[in-house]
């Protein structure tokens, strides 16, 4: 079957976005550089990033709304050529000007997201009948366009707030695909660039070690020493690369996991800090719905919660995924649902961090239209985008009656969560409809799951 010419509604979508691209671009300009007050959290990273260049300490440092770094070094330490000095601080003829910066910054973000989408496109077309999707064709565009659009309300969040959130879709896409080519060392090392970028992906390796895949985790570990030790200790010395590591544990890392306060409890890991949406949170704010009395401490009995939640969707991901015949398959959604599950089970959890719900849309997406043929998409389908963009989008309307209770009891990741449903059950009901399979008990999936033969070259 030849591939559809592409029609005037796909070339009125490519414009579309490029105009939303540069209009919503120069919003976010304005809003970081150009106001009274920076509207941003990219001042954090480059204000990190100075103190890295000038010996300081980049957990120390503050932006100008006083907002401190809560990232691993090494993003701080990548970030140094676009190094923002503090007010009063003189400034080297080659340092960047903030503005240029920011417009930088934007434009890298969404051609990352754009070409995360175009790898793992290209990983999934592997097997497709047509062979690969010809560049700037019907279904490259269905494939890059559609996950934009539906994601778009978190990548707009992501994008307004400066946050490094599509360059990590990026690093996790690049696992994806070198996983679904076999690329073992590869996807060990992408792993660990996005762990060390911003931890929450480590999640992902649980994939490789229940599959005992010990190439793959051995070049994770590689990377991850590479990443959290070395690269530091030449960019800052021993005693400051070991100085950040430990103000990074003890003011991140260690008050997420404990509930205990920290340096960074009123900006980022209280309860009342931020507008928290994770499971630990929304069962936090669902026991104590009033914002005036709500205790900026988690509650306990939202701890065990959280983990008990956490546990049970960890396992029912392996079950259903186990339910995949595709082998290919199984191993994308399997990483898909995880790194949605990074999203809801990290303590911190924020709105804009939904975008990590792309991978899976875009295999929604191509999945369909690959099974259909005629680049429309069934019920099921429409349901969960809908869903899914609406619960990104009524959250983000401050003027609604339920923008706090919606933002309290975490609608955006409820909405988020019903993707990763979707990525786990829609692929094996349109093969259970195909072909009457034996019924299987939850045991034998679930071993099935993890014990299923590695994905083609590996």
């Amino acid at each position: 079957m030849s591939e559809p010419p592409v029609r005037r509604l796909d070339r009125l979508c490519v414009v579309a976005l490029v105009l939303v691209t540069l209009g919503y671009g120069t919003y976010v300009e304005i809003r970081s550089a150009f106001l009274q007050r920076r509207h941003t959290d990219l001042g954090v990273y480059l204000r990190a990033a100075w103190a890295v260049r000038e010996g300081g300490d980049p957990y120390a440092v503050t932006d100008e709304n006083g907002w401190h770094y809560s990232y691993p070094v090494l993003t701080a330490i990548v970030l140094v050529p676009l190094a923002d000095p503090p007010p009063g601080t003189a400034r080297e003829p080659y340092d960047v000007p903030f503005p240029v910066s920011v417009a930088l910054f934007y434009l890298g973000s969404v051609v990352a997201f754009l070409w995360a989408m175009h790898a793992l496109a290209r990983a999934l077309d592997e097997t497709h009948p047509n062979g690969p999707a010809p560049v700037w064709g019907k279904r490259w565009l269905w494939n890059v366009m559609w996950p934009f659009w539906i994601c778009l309300p978190a990548i707009g969040s992501s994008q307004s707030r400066g946050q490094v959130n599509l360059f990590l879709v990026a690093l996790i896409a690049a696992h994806i695909a070198a996983v679904l080519r076999g690329r073992r060392a590869a996807a060990g090392w992408w792993l660990a660039a996005a762990t060390c970028s911003k931890v929450i992906p480590g999640l992902l390796i649980l994939y490789p070690l229940l599959r005992r895949d010990w190439k793959c985790v051995g070049h994770y570990v590689l990377g991850m020493t590479a990443g959290m030790v070395l690269i530091p200790v030449v960019a800052l010395g021993p005693t400051r690369a070991f100085d950040a590591t430990t103000a990074f544990i003890e003011g991140t890392v260690m008050p997420g996991l404990t509930s205990k306060p920290g340096r960074l409890s009123r900006e980022l890991t209280d309860m009342t800090a931020t507008d928290n949406t994770s499971i630990q949170a929304i069962v936090h704010n669902a026991l104590h719905l009033n914002r005036d009395t709500r205790p900026k401490v988690g509650d306990p009995r939202a701890k065990v919660a959280h983990i008990v939640i956490g546990v049970g969707l960890l396992v029912v991901t392996f079950v259903l995924v186990g339910r995949i015949a595709d082998e290919r398959e199984r191993a994308f959604y399997a990483l898909g649902g995880l790194t949605i599950l990074t999203v809801a089970l990290t303590p911190v959890n924020h709105m804009h961090y939904m975008v990590l719900a792309a991978p899976v849309v875009l295999g929604l997406v191509h999945r369909e239209q690959r099974v259909r043929g005629d680049y429309k998409w069934g019920f099921a389908l429409w349901l969960v985008v809908v869903v899914h963009v609406l619960s990104g989008v009524l959250p983000r309307l401050p003027f609604a009656p339920w923008f706090e209770v919606s933002r309290d009891l975490g609608l955006a990741m409820l909405g988020t969560l019903a993707v990763w449903w979707a990525g786990l059950v829609l692929p094996a009901a349109r093969e259970r409809r195909a072909v009457r399979a034996p019924r299987v008990g939850v045991l034998a999936r679930l071993g099935r799951a993890l014990r299923g033969t590695r994905v083609a070259g590996s």
